[in-house]
């Protein structure tokens, strides 16, 4: 399986957070910290420059320090990026047909969700400006049609929303390693607190009187 992630964060009260959960600024971090224990050792993203010859399809454009699918656009071609903007790229592992994507709230819960798109997969530029196909985010698929809800919180396998351990058993049936995806998540975890641990610990020391003021949770959401 390969894995790519990105992260959002409700931790308003934690000084420089979004060395965690700006996506280019955890971009830099891990940069920093592959050139200084190897890149063997942090290898957790795909390179732009790789992407771009390989990718012939749709590229999903994130502003920076936004969320819910604000500004999201997608293009066809590379050299229509900005390069001041965040990039998803990729053959994502689908389900039924749908890309989905898993949001765990690291430390608090046990169990994670996971939300489809609305509209079934399909590559070609001719669907490049449906958002209801390309993009996960809640705030968008609410708005289609196809969209479906489960008002019961006994099943975990239906509607647009699911648990965590439903798509780990959907996983396992379609015969993939879960227990191989499941390590890999966490060693992505980790190593993204790690990237950002410095600069956060030490605003922390600057600006917060007593270490118990700072608390909140974070979530981390990946696309597999």
């Amino acid at each position: 399986l390969f894995l790519k992630y990105y992260l959002r964060s409700t931790l308003p009260s934690l000084s420089r957070s979004y060395e965690l959960t700006r996506k280019y600024r955890l971009y830099k971090n891990i940069q920093r910290m592959q050139q200084t224990h190897g890149f063997q050792n942090f290898h957790i993203f795909q390179e732009f420059s790789s992407s771009f010859s390989k990718d012939k399809g749709a590229w999903i454009i994130k502003p920076v320090a936004s969320s819910r699918g604000r500004g999201i656009y997608l293009v066809s071609n590379p050299s229509q990026i900005p390069l001041d903007e965040n990039i998803l790229v990729g053959n994502p592992l689908l389900t039924d047909g749908f890309k989905f994507d898993v949001r765990l709230y690291v430390l608090l819960y046990e169990e994670g969700l996971v939300r489809f798109a609305t509209v079934k997969y399909d590559h070609a530029m001719a669907n490049i400006k449906n958002q209801f196909m390309h993009l996960t985010n809640y705030s968008v698929n609410k708005k289609s049609s196809d969209y479906v809800s489960c008002d019961d919180p006994e099943v975990e396998d239906y509607g647009n929303k699911w648990s965590m351990s439903a798509m780990l058993r959907y996983l396992r049936q379609e015969g993939k390693d879960t227990t191989l995806l499941m390590g890999q998540i966490e060693d992505l975890i980790i190593k993204a607190v790690l990237s950002a641990e410095i600069h956060i610990a030490t605003a922390c020391k600057m600006f917060v009187p007593h270490r118990c003021n700072c608390f909140g949770k974070t979530d981390h959401n990946h696309e597999i």
